[in-house]
């Protein structure tokens, strides 16, 4: 830690991950090198969040919530809201400063962490002994030694992103077997084992369900494992991190997403119902081609689009959502007016958590080249039991497979 800039370095098992805060800039490393900025949390686990157990939280997005008694004490407790993150509640025993209970609340998900056991470290009071409760299970955590050292600046730095996951063919292009449609899924082969994984532009990290983790004889800790061999066609990827969770799908195993594909182009043919993965030395943009810049820093394309005359820049580019998707912020906060062309509404399970959804006639949607007409969309409703959707909107095949006659050659260029 220097100053309030952090680095944490994690191990599990023989995998290696880093987390970290640089100015206003959350990060992640995984194992493989993948580095993504997190500006808000958009398919966070718990180890993006537990490092603020440890280092903390800026008061800069703090109030006081009142008070409560705990254990028959009466504590002081602040809700922290960072901008696009879950609500944290700390409840701070007022004689001694403590933190002594951390709750998360993200809608219908609650975790709390009781702590005790303070000791001396340096100029600050660290618990030694941590009980979590709530949605990911119980648990206890037994803080073995912590020290101070000193820490040279160079080592808070936001580390370099790997170029690939993978080296293509001497072609420098790769098929990928699988099926394109509205969900466009590839045929994988995990430990010499074959899958069904979804191509998932929408999602940052590369995806099993926990079920097929354990029949493949991976072994996650904290929802997190390292595949010896990946193969997806052409291409092979070796000791690749993967985060299990349960996908509630019987055909769909895994997901690769967006970080699986980092330094490499993507070009799904929607028409001829192909994939390819293309090196930027054998590409040749087409003569039709309609660029859109993209920012793929918090590991997934996110493009401006305007929405009448309401801008908005973070709209997620994703090939495993059918829809437009608009958020309940993007709408509040754009003053948008919008046509309901039904009453009903459903639920939709994203990898953040389920989210309810109406329907509506939107304003005219433009990004890069192409302009939508009165789209269709599913607009966000507000529910205190779901997560809050951390971006302005989701652009789904729907429109992708209108880009350029049903083509879409989507670049995801790595860190530098």
């Amino acid at each position: 830690m220097r100053g309030s800039d952090f680095r944490a370095d994690v191990s599990l098992g023989d995998a290696n991950y880093a987390f970290g805060e640089v100015g206003e800039d959350r990060w992640r490393r995984t194992p493989s090198g993948s580095v993504r900025i997190i500006r808000s949390d958009v398919q966070g686990d718990p180890l993006d969040h537990w490092p603020r157990s440890v280092f903390g939280l800026g008061l800069s997005s703090c109030e006081t919530a009142g008070a409560a008694s705990l254990q028959g004490a009466t504590l002081e407790v602040l809700a922290c809201r960072p901008p696009g993150n879950p609500t944290l509640f700390y409840y701070v025993d007022p004689s001694s400063g403590h933190i002594v209970r951390e709750v998360s609340r993200e809608g219908a998900r609650v975790v709390t962490y009781d702590f005790d056991d303070f000791r001396a470290v340096g100029s600050w009071a660290q618990p030694y002994h941590w009980k979590v409760s709530g949605a990911d299970g119980d648990s206890d955590v037994t803080v073995v030694h912590a020290g101070v050292q000193a820490v040279p600046a160079a080592a808070i730095e936001i580390p370099q992103n790997v170029p690939e996951q993978f080296v293509l063919p001497t072609s420098g292009v790769a098929k990928i077997p699988g099926r394109v449609g509205l969900y466009t899924s590839a045929t994988v082969e995990v430990n010499g084992r074959e899958r069904t994984f979804l191509i998932d532009t929408g999602t940052t990290q590369t995806i099993i369900d926990i079920g097929e983790a354990a029949r493949l004889g991976l072994h996650p800790l904290f929802g997190h494992a390292v595949v010896r061999e990946l193969k997806v066609g052409d291409v092979v990827a070796h000791n690749l991190p993967v985060e299990a969770i349960d996908l509630f799908h019987d055909e769909i195993h895994g997901i690769l997403g967006n970080e699986f594909f980092t330094g490499h182009i993507v070009h799904i043919d929607y028409i001829h119902r192909r994939v390819e993965v293309i090196s930027h030395a054998a590409f040749k943009t087409p003569a039709t081609a309609v660029a859109m810049a993209m920012d793929c820093r918090e590991g997934m394309p996110l493009v401006r689009a305007l929405v009448g005359s309401a801008p908005g820049d973070r709209f997620a580019l994703d090939t495993a959502s059918q829809q437009i998707l608009l958020s309940a912020s993007f709408v509040s906060k754009s003053h948008l007016s919008l046509n309901a062309y039904s009453t009903e509404q459903r639920t939709e399970h994203f990898l953040e958590g389920p989210v309810t959804v109406g329907f509506a006639v939107a304003p005219a949607i433009v990004l890069g080249g192409y302009r939508l007409e009165w789209p269709y969309a599913e607009v966000e409703e507000p529910d205190n039991d779901n997560v809050a959707f951390p971006l302005d909107g989701v652009i789904g095949t729907g429109v992708l497979t209108a880009f350029d006659n049903g083509t879409l050659w989507m670049d995801s260029p790595y860190r530098k």
